[in-house]
């Protein structure tokens, strides 16, 4: 099951990047597929420094386009007060997808061997 991570960013050192590796890697090692925008936005170059200028909008269509090749979305701590977020949330219920917390991962019915 390829699951995209959600959660706050903006305004939150490193822009949270941390709770969402921390995320992936549990995910992983549960044997999901995760997809973290904390990692598109690495690969995007998007720098970390809070007085930086970043091109959200750059940022919401590669998390958007992103989210929609998934099965599910897992929200951050915290996901309720990110705009972001809760857009995504929004899509993601829009097109039928389940959504849980990180916190409350469901049993992936594909376990790695």
């Amino acid at each position: 099951m390829k699951i995209y991570i959600a959660g706050p960013m903006r305004g939150i050192p490193e822009h949270n990047y941390p709770a969402f590796d921390n995320a992936r890697d549990e995910l992983q090692a549960q044997g999901f597929s995760p997809v973290s925008p904390a990692d598109l936005d690495r690969e995007a170059g998007v720098p970390t420094d809070p007085e930086a200028s970043i091109d959200i909008r750059a940022c919401l269509r590669r998390a958007c386009e992103a989210l929609l090749e998934c099965d599910a979305i897992g929200l951050l701590e915290g996901w309720e007060d990110s705009l972001g977020a809760r857009a995504e949330a929004s899509l993601a219920a829009a097109a039928g997808m389940a959504a849980f917390s990180i916190q409350t991962l469901p049993e992936n019915p594909n376990p790695p061997s």
